[in-house]
């Protein structure tokens, strides 16, 4: 008797995120998390074959200017809840955004709550100042 090779949810992709990671290997949860953080680093149009793809937080917020009013902060997390929910194995996603000020320099760290369409869970933690976002987890 022999069992039948049940691939994993979405499948399989070299690892990748602001590089490619050579013979390891991505699945499920993982998988999605990688792909939603190049959304986040991908400004929008610069991908030839989908012009709506990506939304470049780090310029967001620089955009926003040293001192981001509530309203900013509030539009960047809609701009990202609706970004995420571009990608079809997404239900649903919760954005929390929190303010640090180090001196003159402001960052955020910010976590994504994501609910695929197969139930499963995971955090997309990151940490965005106006020049770099940063990938901290995917939980």
């Amino acid at each position: 008797m022999t069992t039948p090779l049940v691939s994993p949810p979405y499948g399989q992709d070299t690892a990748a995120t602001t590089r490619v990671f050579f013979g390891q290997i991505s699945s499920g949860a993982q998988l999605v998390g990688e792909a939603m953080f190049r959304r986040f680093i991908t400004e929008t149009g610069t991908l030839e074959y989908d012009q709506d793809y990506g939304f470049n937080v780090a310029g967001a917020l620089l955009s926003a200017g040293p001192n981001p009013s509530i309203a900013s902060l509030m539009a960047l997390r809609s701009r990202m809840t609706r970004e995420a929910l571009k990608d079809e194995r997404v239900d649903d996603v919760v954005v929390t955004i929190t303010q640090n000020a180090n001196g003159a320099t402001l960052s955020l760290d910010i976590e994504i709550d994501v609910t695929l369409d197969t139930g499963d869970t995971f955090t997309l933690s990151l940490n965005v100042n106006d020049v770099t976002t940063t990938l901290l987890g995917i939980e």
